[in-house]
C-alpha cells in the first residue's frame, strides 16, 4: 500500500488528481491517514450561516470562507466534527407548526389552538426538508474545498423523551471520524417518545458529542466577535459593550452571564443563554470553548485548535 502525507484524506482536488494519476486510490489515501491527536468540535451557528430574517437565505460568502478555513485546519493536523444550526432554514417552520411541542394535543403547552394532526406531521416533514437542504449546502461547500465531509443527519437515529436524549448514533460518528471523514450534523426535527416529535438543537448535539469524544476544544462560530457584558448597541447610543475575553466555569458547571440577550424571535432552540450554558457544560468536561466571529483570523485559529486573538473563551 502506498503511503501519503498525514492530510491525504483532505487534499485539494488538484492534488488528489495528481496522486490518482500515480496509481493511488481514494481508499488508499484515506486508509493511510493516521488519526490526529487533536479533535475539535465545530458549531456553525445559524446566524453566521444564514440571514435569519429571510426565509431560507444563505450567507454564501460566509460559508465559502468557513469551508476554506476548515480545509486549512485539517491540513494542520486536527480532526473535526461539524454541527450547524438551522437559521432561516427551519426555525420559521418549526415555530409555525409548533414542532418542538410535539405531535400530541396535550403537548401544545398553551401555544394556541391545537393544530390538526395532519398539519403537525406536515410541519415535521417541512422542517426536515429545510434543514437537510441547508446541510446539503454545507457539505457541498466543504467537498468543493477537498474536505471529505459526509452528512450525518440526526433523524432517525437520535431519539428524545420529553426533550432529553435517549438514543443517538455517536458511535457511527466516531467510526467515520476514525476513517478520516468529517461528519457534518445539524439541528433537526426528531422523534420524541413523550411528545411524538420535537426539535433537537445543534447545541445539544455538541454536548453529547463532547461527552463521548472528549475533544481538545470546541469552537462556536457566530455572527459577532464573542460574548459581551451587555447587548451591543444597535441605536448608536454612547453606551459601549465590552467583549468578555474569558468566562470561567464554576464548580457546578455554570457560567456567569451578566447581561447577554437574544432578541431573535425566530429561534426555537432556547436562546443565547441556553447556548452559552451548553458551552459551559462542554467546558466543565475539560474542553475549552472558543466563541469567535465567523470568517475571521480568530475563527481560523480556533479551528486549528489554537487560542484565538479575538473572542471569548469559556473554560
Amino acid at each position: 500500500r502506498s503511503h501519503f502525507p498525514p492530510d491525504a484524506g483532505f487534499l485539494p482536488l488538484a492534488r488528489r488528481s495528481f496522486l490518482l494519476s500515480k496509481g493511488a486510490t481514494l481508499s488508499d489515501m484515506q486508509a493511510s491517514t493516521p488519526v490526529a491527536a487533536r479533535t475539535v468540535l465545530v458549531k456553525l451557528g445559524g446566524s453566521a450561516l444564514t440571514v435569519k430574517s429571510q426565509y431560507e437565505t444563505l450567507k454564501a460568502d460566509m460559508l465559502a470562507h468557513t469551508a476554506k478555513a476548515i480545509a486549512s485546519a485539517l491540513h494542520s493536523g486536527v480532526r473535526l466534527v461539524v454541527v450547524h444550526g438551522a437559521g432561516s432554514f427551519g426555525h420559521g417552520d418549526a415555530r409555525r407548526y409548533r414542532v418542538k411541542a410535539g405531535f400530541f394535543p396535550d403537548s401544545e403547552q398553551n401555544d394556541g389552538a391545537p393544530l390538526p394532526p395532519s398539519e403537525k406531521t406536515f410541519g415535521f416533514a417541512t422542517v426536515r426538508r429545510s434543514v437537510t437542504r441547508l446541510n446539503h449546502h454545507v457539505v457541498e461547500a466543504l467537498v468543493k474545498e477537498g474536505v471529505s465531509a459526509v452528512a450525518m443527519p440526526p433523524f432517525p437515529a437520535w431519539e428524545l423523551k420529553d426533550g432529553a436524549v435517549t438514543a443517538h448514533n455517536i458511535d457511527k460518528v466516531v467510526q467515520a471520524l476514525d476513517q478520516g471523514l468529517v461528519p457534518v450534523l445539524h439541528g433537526d426535527a426528531v422523534l420524541d417518545s413523550a411528545r411524538g416529535c420535537t426539535i433537537l438543537s445543534g447545541d445539544t448535539i455538541l454536548e453529547q458529542l463532547a461527552s463521548t469524544l472528549k475533544p481538545t476544544s470546541a469552537v462556536f462560530l457566530t455572527d459577532v466577535a464573542g460574548v459581551y457584558d451587555r447587548p451591543p448597541s444597535k441605536d448608536g447610543s454612547s453606551e459601549t459593550a465590552t467583549l468578555l475575553k474569558s468566562l470561567p466555569v464554576d464548580s457546578s458547571g455554570k457560567v456567569d452571564l451578566p447581561a447577554t440577550s437574544n432578541d431573535d424571535q425566530h429561534d426555537v432552540t432556547g436562546g443565547m443563554q441556553l447556548k452559552l450554558q451548553s458551552a459551559a457544560t462542554i467546558a466543565a468536561g475539560g474542553a475549552p470553548v472558543h466563541i469567535v466571529q465567523v470568517a475571521t483570523e480568530s475563527a481560523t485559529a480556533a479551528l486549528c485548535g489554537s487560542e484565538p486573538p479575538v473572542g471569548s473563551t469559556i473554560a
